[in-house]
């Protein structure tokens, strides 16, 4: 855990809590899959093949983060396209569209392993309504996890670090805010509100998310322990849930 194994997790957990992109999944496959998606509305209006326009398009992510500066680049590339599309639509296009994605590995059994163990697990996640319910139905989400909230469901100003959705967890599992752990991967607004809230917070840094680079910007936002990947995530999370069901029997064995 990069130097972090003094400060692992401590108390009775109950509620193991995720963020799902570049967590659970990788965005960049996400990405992908939107793009191979447009790629085959627009081969014919282009007059390429969709292999050659994926091919564009996955290069485009080199210099630009945003869907929207790719999609750009795509009609200065093609600019017969403008008879035809748009970018607003293809944005469109691109969140509601059926993605090819899949859990990293292990993830499943994790997931299993760790509800086998007496956890709670619960999925928090931002971003467009459309986008991440498709996202939960492709991954099978319903299957791993007893509950999903996507913030947009209730609003944008509901996104993370706003505490709303970190506030239903404890609620829904009837628990202690202290037992419960948000794991994601972004500092800029995953680790604030849990931390406000008495949550432990992990952190799981892998090469391709797209924050990997990133820092806290201020102290409160950092999380507490730090993972460089899933066997080092399930293995931090069924020691702690294997502590805490040691010491529940202790506690009844000493009343």
């Amino acid at each position: 855990m990069n130097g972090l194994q003094s400060n692992g997790l401590s108390g009775p957990l109950k509620a193991v809590v995720f963020d799902m992109d570049d967590t659970l999944y990788l965005e960049h496959d996400y990405v992908l899959s939107g793009f191979r998606h447009i790629a085959g509305l627009i081969a014919t209006d282009a007059r390429r093949s969709p292999e050659d326009i994926f091919t564009f398009l996955k290069a485009s992510t080199t210099k630009h983060q945003h869907r929207g500066h790719n999609l750009d680049l795509l009609f200065e590339e093609y600019p017969g396209l403008g008879c035809a599309w748009d970018v607003s639509r293809l944005v469109e296009e691109y969140r509601c569209h059926n993605p090819t994605i899949s859990l990293l590995p292990g993830v499943p059994s994790m997931l299993s392993d760790l509800r086998d163990a007496g956890a709670h697990l619960a999925v928090i996640t931002d971003g467009a309504s459309q986008s991440q319910h498709r996202k939960v139905k492709a991954l099978q989400l319903a299957r791993h996890v007893d509950m999903v909230i996507v913030t947009d469901d209730y609003g944008m100003e509901y996104r993370k670090p706003h505490p709303y959705a970190y506030l239903r967890v404890p609620e829904k599992f009837g628990c202690e805010p202290g037992a419960c752990v948000y794991i994601g991967d972004n500092p800029a607004k995953d680790f604030l509100a849990p931390r406000v809230l008495g949550w432990d917070t992990v952190r799981i840094r892998l090469p391709n998310q797209l924050h990997a680079g990133a820092e806290p910007l201020v102290p409160e936002a950092a999380p507490r322990v730090e993972c460089g990947g899933i066997v080092e995530l399930r293995r931090l999370l069924i020691s702690r849930l294997t502590q805490s069901h040691s010491s529940s029997e202790a506690r009844s064995w000493i009343a």
